[in-house]
């Protein structure tokens, strides 16, 4: 990309490869430490006006902004060309932000066009960032974060209004640095949030997850890293080819995988450690069928205590940075950072989207509700029993709807990567389907589900994933959600829990008595859907499965055999969920296959149903 001018201000002594004396260069380890430990001083690397179509007018800054222990972080800052003090955004992360290039990034180009300058900057030890080692969501990168926003604040081109946007990695940074209280931070909005790296990334149910460690650890954050390090470079950033060269590997994958329990690891990297600090203006926004990271913004969202906004829809991981959010985040700041009377703190605080596709060629949703808190006033908690017929029944259990049913673990799952994977029908030997009777009016859901599920194996442990299903009237079948839960890891944290959502602590492994019939209660992430009259809800019990669906693969406890449900007054297995009957509909339901992350598969006859699961069977 091109600058009309280009101007190097160095306001720190670069590396140097002599010493003031002229004696021999430094050695690749002096000169290694020296990057690692950083010069402790800003340094504006480049500097000027663009020129290329469609960025002309937007001036770029590219540099590193010291930290109070000497280290610097590699930033890039984009502002109106005329001279002024702007509202400054940060985006603060991993990946490419320190060398993001606004030419490609739709919400720079926006921010800078409505009087914002944006900057990208990258944790320390990731990009361009000076620092010994990187390691995910560290909790030094909140004072860090800290120091940046109050840097950035007393630059000479910002007015002093600082806030911070970002999906995913900087939208969980933006916890870690607010609960600092920088006094330049103004207002928040992030998207793609976990409020528990543990429990909604890496290890849910206290399952590994393999197949999201190896893509983010070891491909997609490296990846997306070089892409803001080349560009750096190509625009002159020299310093930062020394900084790459004096990193080691990240270890993210390592990291994750040994560390088994909900320890002081993940207590430091949770976000949910840092939020009741968090007193400013905040915007959450997130998708239900997250594949990365998988819905803690509403429990999050639940403790904030400054103004708040929360906007749901359904969708995957990038929810929180489509063309509606940005929409309401300019909206958010504007009102935080520039002081404009827009309104919007007078609206609801919750904000639904339902069934948001494409139409058009424009994102769209099928309809809108808004209410005033979360969990949703006037949510009720309706149950239906599972029955040994196969049945979700809403009253007790009648004639030849009690007993026990068995399935084969490992043997059963359901992939909800796309329409392709999701079109192969779970293993009938390997899973349990349960179904209500076509419903007679529609029946709106919104918040988190619940299964209790009174279980037995013949192992001393087990896993269990567990999918709700839309099922239409032609027997379509609609992924809606998922949950998971390793057998061992079933204890029950009674003051994180509350009427809505049950808290697993994950801090031991509790082995099963093969045969000895247990309780297990799995909470879902959060939901909104509305069954149509003539469908039905459809629970899968299932095995989670290692391949990568579309970003997640836990990896299931290797204890094959026959695991067993049960069914009777003494052990109610019941299906919770949210009903909301103030939501109506607001037109008819998407074609099969449209929506984004939620896919869809045409009627299958099975060969047999869960009532035909008995275990007489399953042993032939």
């Amino acid at each position: 990309m091109r600058a009309c001018t280009l101007l190097v201000v160095v306001a720190a002594a670069g590396l140097a490869a002599c010493d003031s004396g002229g004696g021999a260069p430094a050695s690749p380890a002096e000169e290694a430490a020296a990057v690692v430990g950083g010069g402790g001083m800003a340094e504006i690397v480049s500097a000027g006006v663009l020129e290329d179509e469609g960025v002309e007018g937007v001036f770029r800054e590219i540099g590193y902004a010291p930290m109070p222990d000497g280290v610097r972080l590699a930033y890039i800052a984009y502002r109106p060309a005329e001279e002024g003090q702007y509202p400054v955004i940060l985006d603060y992360d991993a990946y490419e932000s320190g060398g993001a290039d606004i030419a490609t990034n739709a919400w720079f180009q926006k921010a800078v066009r409505n009087g914002y300058a944006v900057v990208g900057a990258n944790v320390r030890g990731s990009g361009c960032s000076e620092g010994a080692t990187f390691s995910i969501l560290h909790p030094e990168q909140g004072p860090d974060g800290a120091a940046l926003v109050e840097w950035l604040g007393t630059r000479p081109w910002s007015d002093g209004n600082v806030g911070m946007y970002g999906v995913s990695y900087p939208g969980h940074t933006q916890f870690f640095t607010a609960a600092q209280r920088p006094e330049h931070l103004k207002a928040l909005a992030a998207g793609g949030l976990t409020a528990s790296l543990y429990r909604e990334a890496f290890r849910p149910g206290g399952m590994f997850n393999v197949g999201f460690a190896a893509w983010w650890g070891e491909m997609a954050q490296p990846w997306i890293e070089s892409v803001g390090v080349m560009h750096r470079i190509g625009a002159g950033d020299t310093h930062c080819e020394a900084v790459q060269a004096a990193q080691p590997p990240a270890m993210t994958f390592h990291e994750v995988r040994d560390h088994e329990y909900d320890d002081e690891y993940w207590e430091g990297r949770a976000t949910e450690t840092y939020v009741d600090a968090v007193e400013i203006p905040m915007m959450i926004i997130q998708g239900y069928q997250d594949q990365q990271t998988a819905m803690g913004g509403p429990r999050l969202f639940e403790r904030l205590t400054g103004p708040r906004k929360l906007i749901l829809q359904n969708g995957g991981h990038g929810v929180g940075g489509n063309a509606l959010a940005h929409e309401q985040v300019l909206r958010w700041m504007d009102r935080w950072l520039k002081g404009e009377e827009n309104g919007i703190e007078g609206e609801p605080d919750v904000t639904v989207l339902f069934e948001t596709g494409v139409v058009d060629g424009e994102l769209r949703p099928n309809w809108v509700e808004t209410f005033a808190d979360w969990p949703v006033p006037g949510t009720e908690r309706r149950s239906w029993n599972l029955g040994a017929d196969g049945s979700l029944t809403a009253g007790p259990l009648g004639e030849g709807q009690t007993g026990a049913l068995d399935y084969v673990y490992p043997m059963g799952t359901e992939l909800v990567g796309n329409n392709d994977m999701f079109a192969i029908p779970p293993a009938p030997l390997g899973s349990l389907i349960y179904r209500t009777a076509p419903f007679d009016e529609d029946v709106p859901i919104l918040g988190s589900a619940r299964l209790v599920l009174h279980a037995s194996a013949e192992a001393e442990d087990t896993d269990f994933m567990v999918v709700l299903h839309d099922v239409g009237p032609d027997g379509e079948t609609l992924y809606l959600q998922r949950a998971f839960l390793r057998a061992s890891h079933r204890a029950i944290d009674a003051a994180m829990s509350s009427e809505h959502w049950t808290h697993h602590p994950h801090d031991r492994s509790e082995p099963l008595v093969p045969g000895e019939v247990y309780e297990f209660v799995v909470s879902f992430p959060e939901v909104g859907h509305v069954f149509r009259a003539g469908h039905a809800v459809e629970l899968a019990i299932l095995a989670p499965s290692v391949t990568p669906a579309t970003d997640w693969g836990p990896m299931p406890i290797n204890f094959p055999g026959i695991n067993t449900v049960h069914h009777s007054a003494d052990h109610p297995s019941r299906l919770e969920l949210p009903v909301v009957p103030s939501i109506t509909a607001g037109g008819p339901p998407p074609a099969c296959g449209s929506l984004e992350y939620q896919p869809c598969r045409p009627g299958v006859v099975p060969n047999f149903t869960a009532a035909g699961m008995s275990r007489d069977l399953v042993r032939r």
